[in-house]
């Protein structure tokens, strides 16, 4: 017996051996046949002699003390073996002497894949036990002899095998022969009535054959059992090599890491180590005694250029975790600067997956070797002396990058698997996908030298918890430990807590729609120059927060296949967008964003802030756009759908003209679509997150448009509009509803600013000027000012519109402009002698139908043509497939028709009607063809306008 047997344990085993007994005794009084062996005796007459020559009979072998079976002294099979439990050699676990005074849990440095009777949810397995299965057996029905059979898939079988029952059954019964072999199972011996040949369809990929098979009848009421040959050749078993890839540590093969310094590095080195206190002394040392024995660390004698102090933190199992203070060694070192996978380019990849398994490396830095001299950079000292880490230390800056990158060159060409640091994740969209992609993991795994931390590791799941989120078919969720973290946290009492508690928000941000619609209450509090009040509109906000995200939806999983929708909005102080994919015909979502604009931003005209939600919008999921052959952007800004659509810069505002710039990227083709369906955009905008990225663009739009302004107008110029704008009550006004939001209505408005609602998705506020586009509007005491330097050189209406259309603007500027130069006595002195004459009235004919007018138009990308009465004003327009004499002429004739054939038709010079064949129509049927004057439409005004 052990030392450390106590009372408890002896207890434990002793129970633990009569359930053994009773469960062997229940196995053997059954009438089940769970096992099928077959022994032929091919020579009887070697048999005879062997027992003639005092060899010992067959009812007189004992059951082995080695393996627990009946054979010959020199026949054990277990003489070369190595024992499961003690790791000796000679032996089977089931016949262990060391088994009944240890512990029964003993840990299994193995994992058995595709076992018959086991699913890989379980952690343990035990050999040449009978254990009390919880789950029903594994079956399959064959056809035979014409007649469904239901068989229990039995791997341990040797020989296929059905009851005196099911045979009776058979349609067709097959003449029986006698049998040849000796059957026996765990209830003994097995009686039969003989045996015949089956014959059943066996299937690969699209080629059905014929599989045979003997089966064996059998004298008694057991299940009917398929063996393991049977079940290998109709794919129904497969065997799958142990793979021993469990344990507390290993080392993975390949070079070991080399930690590079910067240059000028100074080394630091601690003259004493720090005071531990005394009740934790002993568990340190016996902690530095594990990792030395473990090969982590090792012990320094010789004098080394860095020395770092060690921390013992207390683990919440009461042991202590060995913290070095690298700090002063990672300002020194060079990272490699490997790109971590974020949780975006992860879980696209998980569409269409149903079955999971997680996999944990046990202690991941501590199974990557370090170099001799890299290692002397990781000296520590303690009270027992120095120490320097032999594996990658937890606290080296570069330590993650470099783990990173190993395991990625090591499963990289894995499908279904996704890694990121210590965590492996193994998904496939079927049961046997996962498992093979599973099997390939684990003997790469095995191959590399890699631990796996047993109890860390999740097979077969339908769903799983990874990086913080959890899986599943249905799509992605966050991870309850998260939700309940936030739910549990208590109000904040000041700026830095509120902080602590927007940034876990934050982080499952994406799956909420309408996080931000309260939100906002609680970004006020982080502005500069705001006293820190929280009242009942905040506590509002923050319980509201919390019970949104305990019910966050179920977000999708990205496919690139599938069309995809991007939603965008803008709010007088906020940015909204949401990722969308059509899921069985319905738009589902895939991630949510949404962010605040900078004082900047909160001037841009509206059509300003739209465009630019429309482009941050694309830009935040580019991982997901960039590259699409279209997506579809919707908006619920009409006049954004043509700039975006068209791209025509030349014509498009400058910040818009930069905006959609960044734009050329993607492939969005814009939709309208009115603002109350555009719902989770619009409220992500009003609400938005508390954050602000764009501030360099922000930076970079405004110092483009200072230049602008510089080049164009005189800085002095530029100063006294300033101040005017600053006087002006009007244009005041017209700026505070550019940074609050305009009103829906015109009647809401003020009745100075009347006459710029129209022109409201223009104006933006820039620098303390007011703008429309490109166009500084000008104060009203300064517009007399303005008009005299426009028509500064007497040019006419036209030059003089060319002018200010370039840099100035106000309401009703093109009629002051034309009064000006109209009232302009020197203009009037010098005008032309020889003015436009004033148009002439056309006669009115004296009857309907006696004159006629007809001309071509074109509407959205349609040709029509139009012909109207001079008399009666009567109007037709007919769609034209074509724009030929010969069309036009069909269209004519069919009104000619129904109305007479008129006397004088009048038209333009256009191909259509100066071809021959329309002047052979006209000359046929008597009609006088009048054409209008080249470049002077109005000659035709009747049909052109």
């Amino acid at each position: 017996m052990t030392s450390d047997l106590t009372l408890k344990k002896a207890v434990d085993m002793a129970r633990h051996s009569e359930l053994v007994k009773q469960q062997n005794s229940e196995a053997g009084a059954s009438g089940h046949v769970d096992e099928v062996k077959s022994k032929v005796y091919k020579n009887k007459w070697k048999k005879t002699q062997y027992e003639a020559a005092g060899g010992r009979k067959e009812n007189e072998k004992r059951n082995c003390g080695r393996c627990g079976r009946r054979h010959a002294r020199d026949k054990c099979p277990a003489k070369d073996r190595e024992c499961n439990k003690c790791h000796k050699i000679g032996h089977f676990a089931n016949k262990c002497k060391t088994r009944m005074i240890q512990e029964v849990t003993e840990e299994v440095d193995s994992l058995f894949l595709g076992s018959i009777n086991e699913t890989m949810t379980k952690n343990e397995a035990t050999v040449d036990e009978v254990i009390t299965d919880t789950e029903p057996p594994w079956r399959t029905t064959l056809v035979i002899c014409h007649t469904p059979v239901s068989f229990k898939i039995d791997s341990g079988a040797d020989t296929t095998i059905i009851n005196e029952a099911t045979y009776s059954s058979l349609r067709v019964k097959p003449k029986l022969s006698p049998v040849t072999s000796k059957l026996e199972s765990p209830g003994g011996k097995v009686v039969h009535l003989g045996q015949f040949l089956a014959k059943t369809q066996e299937t690969k990929g699209r080629k059905t054959t014929d599989c045979y098979f003997r089966v064996i009848v059998a004298k008694s009421t057991c299940d009917n059992l398929l063996s393991r040959s049977v079940g290998v050749r109709l794919g129904l078993i497969q065997h799958i090599e142990e793979v021993s890839v469990f344990g507390e540590l290993g080392l993975l093969k390949g070079d070991p890491i080399k930690i590079v310094l910067k240059e000028n590095a100074k080394p630091y080195s601690v003259v004493a180590p720090r005071r531990i206190p005394i009740p934790l002394l002993p568990k340190v040392e016996e902690e530095l005694k594990r990792m030395e024995e473990n090969g982590i660390i090792e012990r320094v004698t010789e004098p080394t250029e860095w020395v770092a102090p060690m921390v013992p933190v207390i683990k919440p199992n009461g042991k202590v975790r060995i913290c070095v203070g690298l700090t002063k060694l990672n300002e020194n070192v060079k990272r490699e600067k490997f790109i971590l996978p974020t949780t975006d380019s992860i879980l696209h990849k998980l569409a269409g997956s149903k079955v999971y398994t997680t996999l944990d490396a046990a202690s991941g830095f501590w199974q990557m070797a370090l170099d001799e001299e890299s290692s002397k950079l990781t000296t520590f000292i303690t009270p027992n002396g120095r120490y320097c880490f032999k594996r990658l230390p937890f606290g080296i800056t570069s330590a993650p990058e470099i783990f990173q990158r190993r395991m990625q060159e090591l499963l990289h060409d894995h499908e279904g698997t996704v890694v990121y640091m210590d965590d492996i994740l193994v998904f496939g969209a079927t049961l046997e996908e996962h498992n093979s992609r599973l099997k390939k993991v684990m003997e790469t795994i095995r191959a590399s030298g890699l631990k796996l931390n047993r109890q860390k590791c999740k097979f077969r799941q339908a769903s799983i918890h990874f990086l913080g989120q959890v899986i599943s078919q249905e799509g992605v969720t966050p991870s309850p430990e998260r939700v309940s973290a936030i739910t549990a946290l208590e109000t904040p009492t000041n700026v830095s807590e509120l902080k602590r508690v927007l940034g876990m928000v934050n982080y499952v941000g994406r799956y909420i729609p309408n996080l931000s619609q309260i939100l906002h209450p609680l970004n006020e509090l982080l502005k500069n120059a705001v006293a820190w009040v929280w009242d009942s509109q905040q506590e509002a906000a923050f319980q509201k927060v919390k019970s949104l995200i305990s019910s966050a939806p179920v977000l999708q999983y990205f496919d690139p296949k599938l069309p995809t929708v991007v939603g965008a909005d803008a709010s007088s102080y906020g940015l909204g967008g949401v990722l969308m994919q059509n899921h069985g015909g319905t738009l589902k979502p895939v991630a949510y964003c949404s962010r605040t604009l900078n004082e900047a931003e909160k001037k841009y005209a509206q059509i300003e802030k739209e465009c630019l939600a429309s482009v941050w919008a694309s830009e935040k999921f580019y991982l997901y756009l960039c590259g699409l052959e279209s997506y579809k952007l919707l908006t619920d800004h009409k006049p954004l759908v043509t700039l975006i659509n068209h791209r025509d810069l030349d014509k498009t505002p400058l910040r818009c003209q930069r905006l959609l710039i960044r734009l050329m990227k993607f492939n969005p083709v814009a939709e309208y679509i009115p603002g109350k369906n555009l719902i989770v955009p619009d409220v992500l905008s009003r609400h938005p997150e508390s954050k602000v990225d764009d501030t360099k663009l922000s930076e970079d739009i405004q110092a483009y448009v200072d230049s602008i302004a510089e080049l164009e107008r005189p800085k002095t110029v530029l100063e006294r509009i300033k101040a005017e704008t600053e006087k002006d009550e009007t244009l005041q006004k017209v700026g505070q509803y550019i940074k609050s939001g305009w009103p829906r209505y015109r009647k809401d408005v003020v009745r100075p600013a009347l006459d710029y609602f129209m022109e409201r998705s223009s104006l933006s506020e820039h620098n303390g000027l007011v703008k429309r586009g490109n166009q500084i509007v000008i104060p009203q005491i300064m517009r007399t000012e303005m008009l005299e330097r426009i028509h500064h050189g007497h040019q006419g209406l036209n030059k003089s519109r060319e002018r200010y259309n370039d840099a100035i603007w106000w309401p009703k500027i093109s009629h002051a402009v034309k009064e000006k130069v109209s009232s302009c006595p020197h203009c009037n002195e010098h005008k032309p002698s020889q003015s436009r004459e004033p148009l002439i009235t056309t006669p009115l004919p004296k009857l309907p139908w006696q004159k006629l007018a007809a001309d071509l138009c074109e509407f959205k990308g349609k040709h029509f043509l139009v012909v109207i009465d001079y008399y009666s004003r009567w109007l037709e327009v007919l769609s034209l497939t074509q724009t030929t004499s010969e069309a036009v002429i069909s269209k004519l004739m069919s009104i000619f028709i129904r109305f007479g054939i008129p006397e004088e038709l009048i038209t333009d010079n256009g191909p259509q009607f100066t071809s021959r064949q329309f002047q052979d129509f006209t000359s046929k049927y008597d009609i006088q063809h009048t054409t209008s004057s080249p470049y002077y439409p109005q000659a035709n005004g009747m049909a052109e306008r």
